[in-house]
């Protein structure tokens, strides 16, 4: 299914640069993610016995009564009984915004702490490397890695740790005839 939400999500973009509203339709999107990390909420959108115009109801009145693009959104999602899909769309719009505005995300694994200006560093390095603007990185600890740092953006890993390499090291020891 993880086509349908990045239709969804890709549509939803489309109109809002269209209608060049996309940074408002970000920020109530962001903000439909947080509320739909409630499990409470999530059951209560995936009751069956909750009819169609229950639900629309509900979504827009914790999302603030929004108008036009949003609140055609909701109603169409609604009324496609896709609520369940609203996590997957959300994180799909909010990486496809990015991309839009030449951003990518990424986790960033350490082997030791790193201060933000590293960071900083690592991460115009990483953006110079794949051709965008900026990258935004989250940063995460990992011993395992013995020294230096692995990222991963969009799919792509970039290993510049000390376990990676020991590990192209063997993998080519066992490559070579004997």
């Amino acid at each position: 299914m993880a086509l349908l939400e990045r239709k969804y999500a890709g549509a939803l973009l489309a109109c809002a640069l269209a209608q060049k509203v996309d940074g408002e339709v970000a920020r109530r999107i962001r903000e439909l993610d947080e509320l739909l990390r409630r499990p409470d909420l999530r059951r209560l959108l995936a009751d069956p016995r909750l009819g169609k115009e229950r639900r629309l109801t509900l979504l827009l009145r914790l999302t603030g009564e929004p108008e036009g693009l949003f609140r055609n959104f909701l109603a169409l999602v609604v009324e496609r009984r896709r609520e369940e899909l609203l996590p997957a769309i959300c994180r799909d719009f909010c990486r496809l915004h990015l991309e839009s505005r030449g951003t990518r995300e990424g986790e960033l694994e350490t082997a030791r702490p790193l201060d933000p200006q590293e960071v900083d560093r690592l991460a115009g390095a990483l953006a110079r490397q794949l051709g965008v603007k900026k990258v935004l990185l989250t940063v995460r600890e990992n011993p395992g890695l013995m020294g230096g740092i692995r990222a991963t953006i969009g799919g792509r890993l970039f290993d510049a740790s000390a376990a990676g390499r020991l590990d192209e090291l063997r993998r080519r020891l066992m490559s070579l005839p004997l």
